[in-house]
């Protein structure tokens, strides 16, 4: 089953949501990583008609922040380095960026 554009619009929008919310102080790294895989694996599966180099660039940038948050815990530490949050500011941005940009161009 194709999933519809409305669904994926909304799948999109729940993304943006959930770096507002990162990038609001409301939601952890953890959480954002949580929230982000799980939205980009039902999309992956439901046959979204989302186009696969979308879907690995935004995995990249996903994996990005998944690696430096296992870094961070495999350390001890409760708090990232300046060039970790650099690296994890950058990864969001760059997150956002390319899902403002898929759901401005994504069909009505």
């Amino acid at each position: 089953m194709v999933a519809g554009a409305d669904w994926v619009r909304r799948q999109l929008r729940m993304i943006l949501r959930c770096i507002d919310s990162f990038d609001g102080k409301y939601a952890s790294l953890d959480r954002l990583i949580s929230d982000l895989e799980s939205l980009w694996s039902v999309l992956w599966t439901e046959s979204a008609p989302v186009e696969s180099s979308w879907m690995d660039r935004f995995h990249n940038r996903w994996s990005v922040l998944e690696e430096i948050y296992s870094i961070t815990l495999e350390a001890g530490r409760q708090y990232l380095t300046d060039y970790e949050c650099n690296c994890v500011s950058t990864s969001v941005g760059e997150l956002k960026r390319q899902t403002t940009q898929l759901l401005e161009i994504f069909p009505v």
